[in-house]
């Protein structure tokens, strides 16, 4: 009978431990899904504001941080496929617009599927700098809007004259997020590129998202 219990009770602990785990593999999926690597933002409702999907994407940010994904699984390369293709869609889109407010959360959504080809510690501060500059692109997305009525900067003639400062600001702030040295961003995704050079030398589908992270956010501030 001793035997028969302890049977069961390793049984009912390791239903426990699988249930667990099921959970935080599932948490860690939603924390994908929520910090940009599905363009979620084309499923936006009038009722959802912008500044909802920053707040998502955060939230996401800190599931992946408590909850670390299992990259062994399969789901995984079928979540890095879906984060390239919705990063090329983003990209298009970036191009059709010069909207601020939609340009600020379309950089977190380019730039979601950095976390498949960056080390989690490079991955965190990488996107960390990018989702702080995506925040102030949004706040002078908002400003512009309410004193110019538009946050179309190509619509408005002079503005640099209008306003030095906050042009300044937009420029440097543009820069930061395309990755142009000597800002952060720039830092953190060449240490990656590094790191990634080092560890996965025959990884070749990795460098091709590094290099194309690279030029799709450093070529379209020259458009």
């Amino acid at each position: 009978e001793e035997g028969l219990e302890g049977d069961l009770n390793q049984c009912k602990y390791s239903i426990i431990y699988y249930n667990i785990g099921m959970v935080e593999t599932l948490m860690s999926y939603i924390g994908l899904v929520l910090v940009g690597v599905f363009p979620y933002y084309l499923l936006k409702s009038q009722k959802l504001k912008d500044y909802t999907i920053f707040f998502l994407v955060f939230l996401g940010l800190l599931i992946l941080y408590n909850y670390h994904i299992i990259r062994s699984f399969q789901v995984y390369e079928v979540f890095e496929i879906v984060g390239l293709a919705g990063s090329i869609i983003t990209l298009k889109k970036s191009y059709d617009t010069h909207n601020l407010i939609k340009l600020s959360y379309y950089f977190l959504f380019i730039n979601g599927v950095s976390f498949f080809v960056l080390p989690f510690d490079v991955f965190l501060f990488y996107f960390m700098s990018v989702f702080l500059g995506s925040i102030l692109l949004y706040i002078l997305g908002m400003y512009m809007e309410n004193m110019y009525e538009s946050a179309n900067f190509d619509t408005l003639k002079g503005f640099a004259l209008k306003s030095p400062s906050f042009a300044l600001i937009l420029r440097l702030d543009l820069l930061a997020l395309g990755c142009y040295p000597p800002f952060s961003s720039f830092f953190y995704l060449f240490m990656g590129f590094l790191i990634k050079t080092s560890s996965d030398i025959w990884d070749i589908e990795r460098y091709i998202i590094l290099i194309y992270l690279f030029f799709a956010n450093f070529l379209w501030l020259l458009e």
